[in-house]
């Protein structure tokens, strides 16, 4: 990978997780702005190598890539010069939350239990 196609790369990555991307376009309804927020991040990483890939193979090899995810997250709601936070619920999140805080309580009293009959039993 050359330093243009680095640099050309690591451009594009900077663009695609920018703060103008934790922001959607914002829309107004029957007199109340909607400005849509998502939490952003992502990761990247490019590389070459000086060893042909077979070889047969005549050529170095090179490569690079990135993954962005955007998670919607809430929406500031502008209504009468007044502005407020407006929280996306998201039913998957609260279920797997629910389900692991109910886990750990369930495995925090099996350990207590145990730990109990074992002193009982000394």
């Amino acid at each position: 990978m050359s330093e243009t196609d680095a640099a050309a790369l690591l451009g594009r990555i900077g663009d695609s997780i920018s703060g103008h991307k934790s922001f959607g376009p914002a829309f107004e309804k029957d007199g109340i702005l909607v400005i849509p927020v998502a939490y952003v991040f992502g990761g990247g990483g490019g590389g070459e190598s000086d060893e042909p890939a077979k070889p047969e193979a005549r050529k170095k090899g090179s490569g690079g890539g990135y993954g962005l995810v955007t998670w919607p997250i809430g929406a500031y709601v502008v209504q009468d010069g007044q502005v407020r936070w407006v929280p996306v619920i998201d039913p998957g999140v609260m279920m797997t939350t629910s389900a692991l805080a109910i886990a750990v309580v369930i495995r925090s009293l099996r350990r207590k239990r145990r730990r109990a009959r074992r002193r009982d039993n000394r």
